[in-house]
């Protein structure tokens, strides 16, 4: 974090022409402000505040900015398929909105000239940025908006959106108000998400207006369809089948495919081969997975695999297959069929978990100890979480009945043989309740449905969500008990420990 505050500090004085020995003498005013408050605490903001110099350097004067992205349609991006091939596509269209997240961050602190050190927050659908403040930051992250969502419109069909804003920040911000800042940036970015495209169309109108809302010409004599998505552009017909994919979800495929085998990880600037860069390589951020590497290393992540101490690192991506016995993913057939030969109830398991009321949690749980870095190791302590450890227990305990779809941020998605899922679930409660310390504030709560497995996904999902916001809102709040932290099951609301 001291990173990202001194380099924001930086651009600061950088773009506001100031002169060296102004911008000295002000840095060493910062210091000691910041030195006397860490010694002195409250006795020395009372000093601040008859000090009127040391009162605009302090509270004034607003040296940085909090960058909010946060993406729209996720649900729909990702479980908008309805083919019998769904399963093939739905990891990697997940996998793909999660680099998508952390890359779009990478090139906006880049377009800043920021380092990575500036992104206190990436998953989840979400990410945030520290950054320094200046009159052109507005039009920039305007013309950064812009150009993601024009690629949304054109090889999305306007199914996902990025709401991109942000708020200018004081050292007391930092210090003190940081709660207060986040719930402000999260509600401009919230009023973004209500006017999806307007800057676009605005700008553009005759261009966009028809792609966004429709009706697109000669729309109307393209009879075929995607299979997937039943979008028009160009399709492909599907080997051993009569299916015709888009470019795009036979991306998904692939990337679905490649995931299964991969074992290391790194981020390239350009890829002309693998069809789901696409997108990626028009902001220099693409991607290169491999199963092997012989060679350099240290210039790879690691997947999933803390074992391996020569490279750069270890990616802990959220990736969990049951695979069968050709090693290829379980299709929903055969996970509804493991069921029946243990139950003879032939259904598949839709599973949605996430932790109850995380805005809260934000805003007042860490009360007066609320600091950027703090409000930070919290987000990411819970991304290990969805992400690091979800499926490590998949993997060791559940590997051939648990499909792990999304999981990121504070929330997971999971299908699989419906008896497995119920027990994955419970165990998942535990181990979380373990992991935040049996904290009566930080809960979690789910919804279940079994459906036959030609159900579509999409309506599955939705089915379990609704499931999900019953368990949430089935008893009623009252004072300063959590009533939430429940399961909807069978059709019925129940607590964790109900047995």
């Amino acid at each position: 974090m001291v990173c990202a505050i001194s380099l924001a500090l930086y651009n600061y004085f950088k773009l506001n022409l100031t002169f060296k020995e102004q911008e000295i003498d002000t840095l060493n005013k910062i210091g000691q402000i910041l030195k006397e408050l860490y010694t002195q605490g409250d006795i020395y903001r009372e000093e601040i505040k008859k000090n009127d110099l040391k009162k605009e350097i302090f509270e004034d004067r607003k040296f940085f900015t909090l960058i909010h992205g946060d993406f729209s349609g996720i649900q729909r991006f990702i479980h908008l398929i309805s083919s019998k091939y769904a399963m093939k596509t739905l990891k990697g269209r997940s996998f793909f909105f999660g680099v998508l997240t952390e890359n779009f961050a990478k090139y906006i602190v880049d377009q800043l000239e920021l380092t990575q050190a500036n992104i206190i927050f990436a998953g989840g659908g979400h990410f945030y940025i520290i950054a320094h403040y200046s009159d052109d930051l507005k039009l920039q992250l305007s013309e950064i908006s812009i150009k993601i969502n024009k690629l949304f419109i054109e090889q999305f069909n306007s199914n996902l959106y990025l709401a991109l804003d942000y708020i200018p920040l004081s050292l007391k911000d930092l210090v003190y108000n940081v709660s207060e800042k986040w719930e402000e940036v999260n509600k401009k970015t919230s009023i973004k998400k209500r006017e999806k495209f307007s800057d676009i169309i605005k700008r553009e109108k005759d261009a966009y207006f028809p792609k966004i809302f429709g009706p697109i010409e000669g729309s109307a004599k393209k009879l075929q369809r995607c299979s997937i998505c039943n979008s028009f552009g160009t399709l492909e017909i599907m080997p051993d089948s009569d299916e015709y994919w888009c470019i795009m979800c036979k991306s998904f495929k692939e990337l679905t495919d490649d995931l299964r085998f991969s074992k290391f990880y790194r981020d390239i600037q350009f890829d002309s081969v693998k069809s789901y860069n696409t997108i990626l390589n028009e902001f220099e951020k693409a991607i290169s997975l491999e199963e092997n590497v012989e060679t350099n290393q240290k210039e790879w992540y690691s997947i999933n695999n803390l074992s391996l101490k020569n490279c750069l690192g270890d990616k802990q991506f959220p990736i969990a297959f049951p695979l069968n016995e050709f090693s290829f993913i379980k299709s929903n057939e055969e996970l509804a069929t493991q069921a029946y030969q243990r139950t003879g109830f032939n259904k598949l398991g839709i599973l949605k978990m996430d932790v109850d009321s995380l805005g809260k949690v934000f805003q007042k749980g860490l009360g007066k100890n609320s600091t950027i870095s703090r409000v930070s190791t919290l987000s990411s302590s819970l991304t290990l979480f969805f992400e690091g450890y979800v499926p490590k227990l998949i993997q060791s305990e559940f590997s051939d009945s648990v499909y792990l779809i999304f999981s990121g941020g504070d929330d997971l998605f999971a299908v699989g043989s419906w008896d497995k899922l119920i027990d994955f679930s419970f165990r998942l409660y535990r181990d979380f309740r373990r992991f935040t310390a049996f904290n009566p504030d930080i809960s979690l709560s789910a919804g279940i449905v079994l459906e036959s497995p030609n159900f579509p996904i999409i309506k599955a999902s939705l089915s379990a969500e609704t499931e999900l916001d019953r368990a949430k809102h089935f008893e009623k709040f009252t004072g300063n008990i959590n009533t939430k932290n429940k399961i909807s099951l069978f059709g019925f609301v129940i607590k964790w420990d109900w047995n």
